[in-house]
């Protein structure tokens, strides 16, 4: 369970009105019988856990202050904050930033990556979905109380059009061209009777 902890009006430096936030994520246990048992596995900065995701090998609560990366109850920070967070359909984790923000980090089985967005983010992301077939919604409010949605395809990054994708293509085409190359040197030795 993630969320936050709101330290009492009576908090030293605390103004009493609103006192502060403190990131928070609890374990909890039930038998089905008797009361849940729980215990404080994290307290962070002051900020707010927005996000619980489900990812390869564990989960990752996501807050405003910081990401931590939770495996048996282990926990272990990721190093940087967001907005808003979800899980696509590989299990990977993607982090928003704040309004004109350049870049998402996108957990992997492999560690953290950070993508270049097409454009800052025009809003601060207070929402992120991801649906069955991929496709990422991010939510948020842009300026003064206008809503605004961005859609980024998750699969993208391992398309053709990706450098990756790209890199593989061209791999394809060499090595085509390498073969056709050879096979019509074997066909025209053949063809005049050479011996090789």
């Amino acid at each position: 369970v993630a969320g936050s902890w709101q330290a009492p009006s009576t908090w030293v430096g605390a103004n009493p009105i609103s006192p502060p936030l403190f990131e928070m994520i609890l374990s909890v246990t039930w038998d089905g019988m008797n009361a849940p048992v729980t215990e404080l596995i994290f307290l962070g900065d002051e900020g707010v856990i927005h996000s619980l995701l489900e990812v390869h090998g564990g989960y990752i609560a996501a807050g405003t202050a910081s990401t931590q990366l939770i495996v048996d109850n282990e926990v272990s920070s990721l190093g940087f904050g967001s907005h808003a967070a979800v899980s696509d359909n590989n299990g990977n984790g993607w982090f928003f930033g704040a309004k004109g923000s350049t870049t998402v980090s996108i957990y992997t089985s492999e560690g953290i990556d950070i993508e270049e967005l097409p454009e800052p983010l025009p809003m601060t992301p207070s929402f992120a979905h991801c649906n069955n077939e991929g496709m990422i919604t991010v939510q948020g409010i842009s300026s003064g109380e206008d809503y605004y949605s961005i859609s980024i395809d998750s699969h993208a990054r391992s398309s053709f059009t990706s450098l990756r994708g790209i890199m593989d293509l061209g791999f394809i085409f060499v090595s085509l061209l390498v073969i056709s190359i050879m096979l019509w040197n074997v066909t025209e030795a053949v063809r005049k009777g050479e011996y090789f």
